[in-house]
């Protein structure tokens, strides 16, 4: 919550949970794997953060995707848990 703008949107497996929590706005990545078009949606929901859940990996595939494969993208905060990573240049 405190790495992040008060207007940062967020992509999260859980958007709802996420909002909730964080007055946050979220979306969830489509599974798709290409980093075009990860780049692309995150552009069309105008975020430029990726939340990871470290412990449990379900429906985050191409939210891990995109972290592991974009040189553009920073890790800006981390935890046991959650890896909040900022994607640049979109």
């Amino acid at each position: 919550k405190n790495c992040t703008n008060k207007d940062a949107v967020i992509a999260f497996k859980k958007p709802r949970a996420l909002a909730f929590y964080t007055n946050r706005k979220s979306f969830i990545l489509p599974n798709i794997f290409s980093v075009h078009d990860l780049r692309n949606e995150l552009k069309i929901n105008n975020s430029e953060y990726v939340l990871i859940d470290k412990l449990n990996r379900e429906y985050q595939a191409s939210a891990e995707f995109l972290v592991q494969n974009d040189s553009n993208v920073d890790l800006i905060f981390y935890n046991s848990r959650f890896e909040i990573y900022k994607v640049n240049n979109l």
